[in-house]
């Protein structure tokens, strides 16, 4: 999720090293939202602490970007990034979605 949100938060737009981040839910569990990528996306602390257990328009924050499934090259991408020779990063770049953040 950190990779995919490209270590920034996605409220308040600043980078953050991995440990420093959290994950929020934009529907919170408690009000129906699933665990799912489309619905969690990067958070700090601060601002994960600010928006609490509410919704969106409860309150006077939006999103940067709007959360998305990694298609299954992206998600090789994210899982491995470490790992993935440059010639092989080129091929899966090739198959990224048009609206991929990992350009």
């Amino acid at each position: 999720l950190f990779r995919r949100d490209q270590h920034l938060c996605l409220y308040c737009g600043k980078p953050f090293p991995e440990h420093a981040l959290t994950r929020d839910h934009i529907v919170p569990s408690s009000k129906g939202g699933r665990d799912r990528w489309s619905n969690v996306v990067s958070a700090c602390r601060r601002c994960n602490q600010r928006k609490g257990n509410r919704c969106l328009e409860e309150i006077d924050m939006d999103l940067l970007a709007l959360p998305y499934v990694p298609n299954m090259a992206e998600y090789l991408a994210l899982i491995n990034s470490h790992r993935i020779r440059g010639d092989q990063m080129a091929f899966l770049r090739s198959q990224f979605g048009k609206n991929s953040r990992l350009l």
